[in-house]
């Protein structure tokens, strides 16, 4: 049976030559990469002579993993034997051995017993090692009260930005426990915040469409302002100390364009009724263009149709 077993060994091992021996090396073995950036192009010489040796059959006995040429893996592996260096294999322990056994590393103090444990004989190596600890671990800076107290104030300073933050963000986002409602759910809710914010807006637009008149009130009741000032002059004086709050009224028009100051004391005329036609007094280019204008049209007139 063992004769039969070490030829069908034999068998599959040369059937597997065989095989590696048909193999080119190239196939088998990776290139060689390590210093692939260091190559140069080489010229047509060159490769004609390593085209020659891959023929060559006395390189067969040379090849390499790295430098394979026209070897099969075979010729490779047989070379890698010839060279690799033999294994050496352990010896089997002697009873002599087991004597040694608390000497390890030339260190003495550790004991095995029969289960296999290690036991300390001496304490000396752990208090070294503690000692190591101590001394590895860095020693704070002793801190004196100013520097205690400035440490924590700004701890304190730091904790309250962060809460300050924190509550701000929860505000926008309307996370319950905040002043602002917490998320709309039911439609009577959004229903709500709608018509609010429609009331809020309405209420920003009459401000400022208020202020817009009153602005106008100002540019367009000026000139009345300075003609009306000689006239009411003594009536105002009169009436002085009785108008000392300061009650503003809406805007009120008249159908002829008449309009109440804002106090309920003095008419106005209508903006329209202010209004002249013609460019305004520093429009210098449209006065000019009118005035160009007007000559052309003297110059087409009959001495009899100009006016005298």
């Amino acid at each position: 049976m063992t004769n039969s077993l070490e030829e069908r060994l034999k068998t599959h091992s040369s059937a597997f030559d065989g095989l590696l021996s048909l193999i080119p090396a190239k196939y088998y073995y990776d290139d060689a990469t390590q210093d692939q950036w260091q190559q140069k192009k080489k010229t047509k010489k060159e490769a004609a002579e390593d085209k020659r040796a891959k023929l060559d059959p006395e390189n067969a006995s040379s090849a390499d993993t790295y430098n394979n040429g026209g070897a099969s893996a075979k010729d490779v592996m047989d070379n890698k034997a010839k060279t690799a260096k033999k294994v050496s294999l352990p010896k089997a322990s002697s009873p002599s051995d087991h004597s040694d056994e608390e000497v390890i590393n030339g260190k003495a103090g550790l004991v095995f017993d029969d289960e296999g444990d290690v036991h300390e004989a001496k304490q000396e190596e752990k208090l070294k090692s503690q000692k190591l600890q101590q001394k590895s671990k860095p020693q704070k800076k002793q801190l004196s009260e100013e520097e205690k107290q400035e440490k924590e104030k700004k701890r304190l300073e730091l904790k309250e930005k962060l809460a300050s933050k924190i509550q701000i963000l929860r505000e926008k986002r309307r996370a319950p426990g905040t002043k602002n409602a917490g998320p709309l759910k039911s439609r009577e809710q959004i229903l709500a915040e709608r018509k609010k914010k429609q009331e809020l807006k309405r209420q920003e637009k009459l401000k400022r469409k208020r202020e817009e008149d009153e602005a106008e009130f100002v540019e367009g009741g000026n000139a009345d302002e300075d003609k009306s000032e000689g006239e009411d002059k003594s009536e105002g004086e009169d009436k002085s100390d009785d108008e000392n709050d300061d009650m503003l009224f809406g805007n009120i028009v008249f159908k002829d364009g008449t309009r109440v100051t804002s106090d309920l004391s003095k008419l106005r005329n209508g903006i329209a009724q202010n209004k002249k036609k013609g460019p305004a007094n520093n429009d210098i280019k449209a006065h000019l263009v009118r005035l160009e204008n007007k000559k052309r049209k003297l110059a087409s007139m009959t001495p009899k149709s100009r006016p005298r």
